[in-house]
């Protein structure tokens, strides 16, 4: 079995560890993801570029306080859900156990916290001006998985949706069409968009189940090593999104997903059996 995308996962669970500005990546406990920085370029640009991401979302909120009650209930939800499930008390022991000092895992916990705040703070504000500098982090590069799906999420942070129409009203150009990975949803609609890696193409907006809501974006362009199919787990959760790439004859498909992996995985036709 290819282990490439496991390792991945890892070295972009360790890189959400890190709080922008800080030295976290000279932590002993993150030495793996500080080796593969120094050895492989896509990933020390996509570090970058979720640092810069984490530190504009940070800086475009400080005078927008939180919801009333958000932090409760977003310590509450991380205390249970099964991404967290069991890790709390170590992490507390642990910390304990070092006077203090905050261990990775614990980091890690509280950057999710503050990512969701975050999140949340965002869409509550009417506009945010600071979210346009996203996208003009853009310099002539090659495309990655990678760098695919972050500049993804950056764009559906800060973009200004356009007006949308049903599929079951007008159909979409069949150029670029809603993807057979996507599974059979009422209420489908599309839009154009401009700027999407660099590219013009249609933005899919889908309701899941359960009133998850999710955006697919898709645009005539191939990445190398983009897989074929959209992968089980997506390729970055953070900000409380979900996101992965993937691409079908000649076609690019970015899907974002408002929700964990359980939400992202109801918006498509993934493996549903045992995993070996």
């Amino acid at each position: 079995m290819d282990q490439q995308p496991m390792q991945d996962r890892r070295i972009l669970e360790a890189m959400d560890a890190c709080r922008p500005g800080s030295d976290d990546v000279g932590d002993p406990g993150l030495a793996p993801l500080a080796a593969e920085l120094a050895a492989n370029a896509e990933f020390e640009e996509l570090f970058t570029r979720l640092q810069k991401l984490d530190a504009t979302l940070a800086g475009a909120i400080q005078d927008v306080p939180p919801p009333a009650g958000l932090a409760d209930r977003l310590l509450v939800r991380l205390a249970t859900s099964e991404a967290v499930e069991g890790r709390v008390s170590a992490d507390m022991a642990a910390v304990a156990a070092v006077g203090g000092t905050v261990a990775p895992a614990s980091r890690r916990l509280r950057n999710h916290y503050f990512r969701w705040v975050v999140a949340a703070s965002v869409l509550a504000a009417v506009a945010v001006p600071a979210l346009v500098a996203v996208l003009q982090w853009r310099a002539a590069h090659q495309f990655t998985p990678q760098s695919v799906v972050s500049e993804g999420l950056g764009f559906y942070v800060s973009e200004t949706r356009g007006p949308a129409q049903f599929v079951d009203d007008v159909a979409p150009p069949s150029a670029l069409p809603l993807s057979r990975a996507v599974l059979p949803l009422r209420g489908v609609r599309w839009r154009a968009i401009q700027g999407f890696l660099d590219r013009a193409g249609l933005a899919y907006d889908l309701a899941g189940p359960g009133g998850a809501q999710a955006t697919l974006y898709v645009v005539r362009r191939t990445v190398a090593g983009a897989p074929a199919a959209p992968p089980v787990c997506p390729f970055l959760a953070t900000g409380n999104c979900s996101t992965s790439t993937w691409q079908e004859a000649g076609l690019l498909y970015v899907l974002v997903v408002r929700g964990d992996a359980s939400a992202y995985a109801g918006f498509l036709d993934l493996p549903r059996g045992p995993l070996t």
